[in-house]
Formats: structure tokens, C-alpha cells, sequence
């Protein structure tokens, strides 16, 4: 029976943008299972408004780019992960993957379809909001009914070791023939950004509907402590309200002249109550902490409507951990054979006709080209139109291997999902998905499917292990002022034997 261990880094925290390397060693004289290990990151997280309020509020994870600029990509949880590195004590280097947040980034898109998405969204960092719904925190306990308080609790980011190292697929690894074995990470934490979720001046765009945050008129006289939603709601899960949250809320007093006053105020919602019964089924009732407005006799209440307030929000990594597991039984290995990943950088300096020679080593049986946008350096999207990469071919030792071009563009060719079937066939990948458009996280889930989002593009081969190395040829065409070839990063999938 295994048995469940926490390692330690050996680095201390806070990790930030500038101290971002984590290393573990697997103590030797055991064997570990690490297709369920992951890397744990343990974050805190503190929020505070101007007021000096403990209200809670909603946030979400964001992607920077290379300059500093918040994008709206989704990002996978192991894009965290820059590169990687696992060596021992008896063998030296194992593996050493370079930019592995791009390579994961684009192999989860394929072998990952929607329902692979979905399930495990409860574990994302980076959240999309689904069909209907609102998009939540992840580490927020969020309460949409009653009188309990929603709370903030520390959060742990949970990085698989298979999404950074191919040995990870293994059961046991022999690290009692391995003996101390380091695996090392650089994270990415200065393209992680945390920002404000619902905040003010966002009632249109993230509260899921305007006509949600537009409240009922009221004539009740006297202290004004409630608000009921114009709107009906079939779920709450479509409700953008939380108990423990600040609203600022406006509208006008009118009198019997109909004469209208503006108000003005901030107050925090102390309960929540889903009306099942009544002219007002399916309404949400908001009771706040004290009264924001009096009516005396003949005046009311009228256009109320209620939006987010500010809050200032950060997050900090302050433990990094491995969790793994050591196999119950141990199992008699001679030598190990495994795949892994050998990167090499290069930059196309935006020519719309690229053609360029590269090495390839002569145990490589794959090759993944990988051609990251500039926005985000991580997500392989053929431009705004789709004409960045119209078509492309590939030629190994002066032999093509297509009789023609591969389309790849708005409208991809056969031989482009073939070429695709063909690479993730020859990985041992599963190909789930095919639909290659870039998953925003303003838009919600279900605009992958109402919106057009910006295509993904993907260009990888087969190869033939020789006993020398290869030369192989890329050309890559693109539209005229379409962007052209920039960053490239070439993952060659490389079979390795080592004797123990």
C-alpha cells in the first residue's frame, strides 16, 4: 500500500517575481509514484478598501505579458512552471525541460476536451466563468444565502509533476538506484498577476447581467435596511451576490411633487434570502448592515441600481512543497527507458516567408514547433485574422513530408488535422479536442462557442529515429502585415536509456 509524503523546498518563502526557484530531493532508497505528485504552492492572500472594512471580495488570476500588460488568456496551472530540471546522484541530468509552459500549454489544449475542462476547474487558479454563471475565486468560500459571512482561506496551487516531467508517468521510480534525486523549478510568478473581480464601474461586465443589479422601487416608510432584484433567478448559482460583500448603491428618493433626490452610498450585505414564495419568487432579497435611506410618507424609493467598490488585493506564495507518494511495493529495474523533451529557442525577426534549417538529434522520434504570441509568450495563436501562419511544410534530410502545403489557416486543410492526428498519435497523447480557439476569460466558457476568439495554431511531425542527426527544414508562409514568425520554441521528443 503506498504511503502519502510531504517534502519540504528548500528555499524558504515568500517566493516572488525575483525569488522564483523552488528545488526538492526525493530521498534515495525508495521508490515513489509520482503520476499522482504534484507540487504545492501555499499562498496567502490579504484585502483591504479605503474604508478599513472586513468585507469580502472577489478576484481573479491573471496573465501578463512579457512587458507587464494584464491579458484575458486562460492559463493552465503548470504554465507557472518555466522550466524544470530533475537530476540524481548516480545518473546526472534525467531531464531538463526548458520553457514548459508553453509546451503544456499547448499538448493540454489537444488532450483535454471540454469535459476534462470542467472537471477539474475546481482545482484552476485561473478561472472562466461558465455558461449562466458568475465567475468565483478559488479560494473563497463563498455564501449566496443565509447570514454566514463568505471568508477568505489560504489557498494551495496544485502543479501535477506528469505536466513537467515525463518520468512522472512512471509508478515507481527507482530512487534506490538513483539514490537523492533534485527536481528543480523556476517559476513564473512575474507573469502572474491578481486582480479585482466586481469591482466598481464593473455592474455591466462582471456581474453577469446588468438587469441583475437593478433593484425594486420601495415605498415602505422608515429605515431603509433591503433591496429585492427586479430580476427572477432560476439558480443561484446565476446570482452575482454574496453575503459579506460592499455595494455601492445609488438611486433617488421621490416625493409626492415627484420631485427626485439622488443617494448615494456603500453599505455590506449582512444576509441573503431566495424568495421561493409570492409575487417575488425566484428574487433575491439583500438585507444590509444598517440603513443607507429613510422614506417618510409620501415619497419613494426608485432606480436603484447597485455596483461593485474597490478593494486592494494581493496574493503571496509563501511555501513550496512536494507531495508524493512512496510506493508500497518495490519493483527490480535494471535500466530506465523514457521520453523527455530537448528545447531550442530561435526568433523568426517577423519574416512572412520563414525557411530555416535546425538539428535534430538522432533519438528524436518527435518535433513540435511551437510559435508563441507576443501578448502573452505562452499561447500559440495564428494572429487576429488567422493569416499570421496561412500554411507551412516541413522537410527532413532534403526530403519533404508532405507532397504539399499544409493549410493552417482560417479554414484549416484535412492534411492539417492529419498532420495534428499524426503528432499526438506518435506522443502516446490522446487527441480530445480539436476546437483551436484561445479560451478568454472576460467572455465566459460558452464564448468559445458564440464569439470568435483568435485561432490556435499547431504545427508538429513525426520523425524517424537515425543513427545520425537530422536536418529539418521549416517553412512557414503568412499574410503581408499579418505579424509573421516571431518567437519559436522547438520541443524535440527524445528517447532515453539509462542503465542503473
Amino acid at each position: 500500500m503506498n504511503s502519502a509524503l510531504k517534502l519540504n523546498a528548500l528555499q524558504s518563502g515568500p517566493f516572488t517575481a525575483q525569488k522564483n526557484l523552488v528545488d526538492v530531493i526525493l530521498p534515495g532508497g525508495k521508490q515513489y509514484d509520482l503520476t499522482k505528485s504534484y507540487l504545492n504552492l501555499v499562498c496567502s492572500m490579504s484585502q483591504s478598501d479605503a474604508s478599513g472594512t472586513t468585507a469580502t471580495y472577489n478576484w481573479e488570476a491573471k496573465w501578463k505579458s512579457p512587458s507587464g500588460v494584464v491579458q484575458n488568456n486562460h492559463f493552465d496551472n503548470s504554465a507557472l512552471v518555466k522550466n524544470c530540471r530533475m537530476t540524481s546522484d548516480t545518473v546526472g541530468i534525467l531531464e531538463d525541460r526548458r520553457r514548459n509552459d508553453v509546451l503544456i500549454q499547448q499538448l493540454k489544449t489537444y488532450y483535454n476536451n471540454d469535459d476534462d475542462f470542467l472537471g477539474r476547474r475546481y482545482k484552476d487558479l485561473c478561472q472562466v466563468s461558465g455558461q449562466g454563471s458568475i465567475k468565483l475565486a478559488p479560494n473563497i468560500e463563498f455564501f449566496k444565502e443565509g447570514s454566514t459571512k463568505s471568508r477568505v482561506s489560504d489557498m494551495q496551487i496544485q502543479i501535477p509533476l506528469k505536466d513537467c516531467f515525463e518520468l512522472a508517468n512512471h509508478s515507481n521510480l527507482p530512487c534506490d538506484k538513483l539514490l537523492d534525486t533534485r527536481l528543480s523549478f523556476e517559476l513564473n510568478l512575474d507573469k502572474f498577476a491578481v486582480q479585482q473581480y466586481q469591482g466598481a464601474g464593473t455592474r455591466t461586465a462582471d456581474f453577469g447581467n446588468v438587469k441583475y443589479t437593478e433593484m425594486a422601487d420601495d415605498t415602505t416608510v422608515g429605515d431603509v435596511t433591503t433591496l429585492t432584484t427586479k430580476q427572477v433567478f432560476e439558480d443561484l448559482g446565476q446570482s452575482p451576490y454574496w453575503v459579506n460583500q460592499r455595494l455601492d448603491i445609488s438611486g433617488v428618493i421621490r416625493d409626492a411633487s415627484a420631485v427626485d433626490v439622488s443617494f448615494n452610498e456603500q453599505k455590506i450585505i449582512s444576509s441573503i434570502e431566495w424568495l421561493t414564495t409570492g409575487a417575488d419568487k425566484g428574487k433575491i432579497k439583500l438585507t444590509m448592515d444598517s440603513a443607507f435611506t429613510t422614506i417618510v410618507a409620501t415619497k419613494s424609493m426608485r432606480d436603484v441600481v447597485v455596483d461593485g467598490t474597490n478593494a486592494t488585493i494581493s496574493l503571496s506564495v509563501n511555501e513550496a512543497e512536494l507531495i508524493l507518494e512512496e510506493s508500497g511495493m518495490m519493483e527490480r529495474q535494471d535500466e530506465l527507458v523514457y521520453s523527455t523533451y530537448l528545447n531550442e529557442e530561435d526568433n523568426g525577426n517577423s519574416l512572412t516567408t520563414f525557411s530555416r534549417l535546425y538539428n535534430c538529434e538522432e533519438n528524436a522520434f518527435n518535433l513540435l514547433v511551437c510559435l508563441p504570441d507576443e501578448d502573452t509568450d505562452l499561447i500559440c495563436v495564428n494572429g487576429t485574422s488567422a493569416t499570421q501562419f496561412e500554411d507551412y511544410r516541413i522537410r527532413v534530410d532534403n526530403v519533404d513530408l508532405t507532397n504539399r502545403k499544409v493549410v493552417a489557416g482560417a479554414n484549416p486543410s484535412p492534411l492539417y488535422y492529419d498532420r495534428v492526428g499524426m503528432y499526438m498519435l506518435n506522443a502516446n497523447l490522446p487527441l480530445r479536442n480539436l476546437i483551436e480557439v484561445e479560451k478568454r476569460t472576460e467572455l465566459g466558457w460558452d464564448a468559445r462557442y458564440t464569439n470568435t476568439p483568435k485561432k490556435l495554431f499547431f504545427m508538429g511531425t513525426p520523425l524517424a529515429q537515425t543513427p545520425q542527426r537530422k536536418l529539418v527544414q521549416l517553412s512557414i508562409n503568412g499574410a503581408s502585415g499579418a505579424g509573421g514568425v516571431k518567437s519559436i520554441q522547438l520541443y524535440k521528443q527524445v528517447v532515453k536509456q539509462v542503465k542503473l
